[in-house]
């Protein structure tokens, strides 16, 4: 079985949000740019999910502004400048 497909079933969220995050940037570099938008959405997604749960705004805020989770946004402003040279290299 899948390691995504593993931790989901197991609800193991911290877990799925890193997997995605380290398929993103496999795919990423492998230029494939539309899988790798699909996992840094679900990576993104997962995160969010996680951080509602989290009721008081300071823990929650703290949570998210963990060195892990800001490589995942800098990852994620790569993607865009990637999809948008690439898109210009194709006009």
């Amino acid at each position: 079985m899948h390691p995504l497909k593993k931790a989901e079933n197991t609800e193991k969220t911290e877990l799925v949000w890193r997997i995605c995050h380290l398929l993103a940037k496999f795919n990423l570099s492998l230029k494939n740019i539309e899988k790798s938008y699909l996992y840094f959405d679900r990576a993104r997604e997962t995160l969010s999910r996680i951080a509602s749960d989290i009721e008081e705004e300071s823990l929650r805020q703290s949570y998210l502004d963990d060195g892990e989770k800001r490589e995942l946004l800098s990852d994620m402003k790569i993607l865009v400048k990637t999809a948008s040279y690439e898109a210009m290299a194709v006009a």
